[in-house]
């Protein structure tokens, strides 16, 4: 078995953390007390320029965004947001990727089935400027029309996971049942805590149709322990896409017909 990186290290404890009350506290602390030092404070929360593009928050910034990484940076390295049209954002909050396409003039689809979460989204949106442009919709993606418990992420909302007896019941339909009620995508990104695999079952229309490129976020484990990229590149390279997988500090998973990756 090969050596694990860090960033592999820092993934799987990452997952193993989701669940923890101990890391519930330790984020509510870190926000509490120490994002004012790392985000310039405005009057209704805080503001950080991602990717060039000035983003106001209500709620607090993914606490990676400051410490170790940005996602925001592994969605904008390989894919041609500038020129993307419609964007579909599934697992959008708190936002930020719906609102730097928003500001660059793309139409966003932003999924997000957690009510807490697409409602603070909405705000989030409107202190940008941006809501007539996006559409929240609160479903989230699957490999058919279904309700499943879902449970809350407390610490920050970003690591909420379908889970057997939660405490919340979601809505899901799928990417191709989402994208014929609301528009089709030029560009999907996901990242939607190990539900990738099942979205892409429910994309087959989508997939030989559309074909939008896809940027998928890939670090979840599967229920034998490995990272997801390995099915998501089978299933898109299966289906005639270009695949790379990369920026290992967020692993994501990029996927074009119309351009290869180096």
């Amino acid at each position: 078995m090969p050596s694990l990186g860090i960033w592999d290290k820092a993934d799987i404890i990452g997952e193993k953390l989701a669940d923890s009350k101990t890391f519930t506290r330790i984020v509510d602390f870190f926000s509490s007390n120490f994002t004012g030092i790392f985000l310039e404070k405005t009057e209704n929360g805080y503001m950080k320029e991602l990717d060039g593009v000035e983003v106001e928050m209500t709620h607090q910034f993914h606490f990676t965004d400051i410490i170790i990484h940005s996602p925001i940076e592994g969605y904008t390295k390989e894919l041609d947001l500038e020129n993307t049209d419609r964007l579909l954002d599934a697992g959008a909050f708190p936002g930020a990727l719906a609102i730097i396409a928003a500001k660059r003039g793309a139409e966003v689809i932003a999924l997000e089935p957690d009510p807490e979460n697409a409602d603070q989204l909405r705000k989030n949106l409107e202190l940008n400027n941006v809501q007539e442009k996006v559409e929240v919709v609160e479903v989230g993606l699957w490999k058919e029309k279904d309700q499943k418990s879902f449970e809350r992420d407390q610490a920050l909302g970003m690591a909420s996971r379908i889970k057997e007896e939660a405490e919340i019941t979601i809505q899901l339909d799928t990417l191709d049942s989402v994208t014929e009620e609301h528009g089709r995508p030029d560009l999907v990104k996901m990242d939607i805590e190990g539900a990738e695999t099942e979205a892409l079952e429910g994309a087959e229309k989508t997939l030989e149709q559309t074909e939008p490129d896809f940027e998928i976020a890939t670090y979840h484990l599967d229920e034998e322990g490995n990272k997801t990229y390995h099915e998501i590149e089978a299933k898109l390279s299966e289906k005639g896409y270009n695949v790379k997988t990369g920026f290992s500090r967020h692993l994501t998973t990029y996927a074009s017909k119309n351009r290869e990756f180096n």
